[in-house]
């Protein structure tokens, strides 16, 4: 599919010469992501917690997505953990023993990813302190499903504590091909950078597994640095390539959003997004930005939102009001050509 919002037809003045990408979801196929929230999550209640496991999962593909759509959520420990203290809400009310009767008498989850707005902060509000997990337990219960037990000695320098699983990490592939780059470069597009959820070591993985000429890119963001979707991610990399203007490339809620607050700062609105405080990653800090003061804003280039939707997907971003819908990074070119 190719969709291209009608709405662009009278923009005879974008002259672009950038494309940004986000990193999973659009360069990498890191599909077993949506698996790797469903094993922790189960992992955590039964290994750590000690419940006996019922063969009910306690999250399905269906609801990682709801919180994906939702916003707030591109950053999967996130979800791992703010899910984990939803269901220790659950256990602080009723004495609970296995998993199935912890699944029937928790909230609908489907329900509740459609009432965030704020993420895991957002989420964490609404339920009592005392059901917050363990930070560093989750922390290294994640970190060793996706790694896996070597790589968590050789990436993190820590022993693993929890399993000596191989790591879902292993599994991702690139969705781009080596073709990509040229074919946008022979359209005018010779300046790019990523945006990513991904901290700086998880980053440096993923960029290994690209075709080489995806592998070093002149201006990279991570999510230790600044998370989407503040628009400072976008600023940052538009300022250090000199860009005129150009594509950002998504697949979630947060994708859209980091462009939508993009635009809203450079028509000289307000600052649309104020970064939440939260507990710090072992692995990484987040600095704190001042647009304001780091930029000048009133010089901002135009940038365009294209998202790549899964089967099923395409009316939501249409409604969400993106700029166009693809479903493969590789169609890129192609979608470009038309617009």
């Amino acid at each position: 599919m190719i969709w291209i919002n009608p709405r662009l037809a009278d923009d005879k003045d974008f002259q672009p010469d950038t494309v940004v990408f986000d990193m999973d979801g659009v360069l990498i196929d890191n599909s077993r992501i949506v698996e790797f929230d469903i094993v922790a999550l189960r992992f955590i209640f039964t290994d750590v917690y000690g419940l006996s496991d019922s063969g009910v999962e306690l999250l399905t593909p269906t609801e990682v997505a709801a919180f994906k759509q939702a916003g707030g959520f591109n950053d999967d420990f996130d979800l791992v953990y703010g899910l984990t203290a939803v269901y220790n809400a659950v256990r602080l009310v009723h004495p609970i023993s296995d998993t199935a009767s912890l699944r029937r008498l928790a909230p609908n989850l489907i329900d509740l990813a459609a009432a965030q707005h704020d993420g895991l902060p957002g989420l964490l509000a609404s339920l009592p302190a005392e059901a917050r997990p363990d930070w560093h337990m989750v922390q290294q219960v994640s970190g060793e499903i996706y790694w896996g037990a070597e790589m968590v000695r050789q990436r993190l320098g820590i022993e693993p504590k929890y399993t000596v699983r191989r790591g879902m990490v292993e599994d991702e592939q690139a969705f781009a091909l080596p073709p990509l780059m040229d074919e946008l470069a022979a359209l005018g597009l010779h300046k790019w950078g990523i945006i990513t959820g991904r901290i700086a070591m998880e980053m440096d993985i993923a960029l290994q597994r690209l075709p080489t000429n995806l592998q070093q890119p002149p201006v990279r963001v991570t999510g230790d640095i600044i998370r989407k979707p503040d628009p400072a991610a976008l600023v940052r990399v538009v300022r250090e390539l000199g860009s005129s203007g150009g594509y950002y490339i998504g697949d979630s809620a947060d994708d859209l959003r980091l462009v939508q607050n993009y635009e809203s700062l450079r028509m000289g609105n307000a600052i649309p997004y104020v970064a939440a405080k939260r507990e710090q990653r072992t692995i990484g800090a987040l600095a704190p930005t001042n647009l304001n003061t780091a930029f000048n804003l009133t010089t901002l280039p135009p940038f365009r939102c294209v998202m790549i939707a899964a089967s099923g997907e395409e009316a939501l971003w249409q409604t969400r009001n993106a700029d166009a819908i693809i479903n493969n990074v590789n169609q890129l070119p192609l979608l470009l050509r038309q617009m």
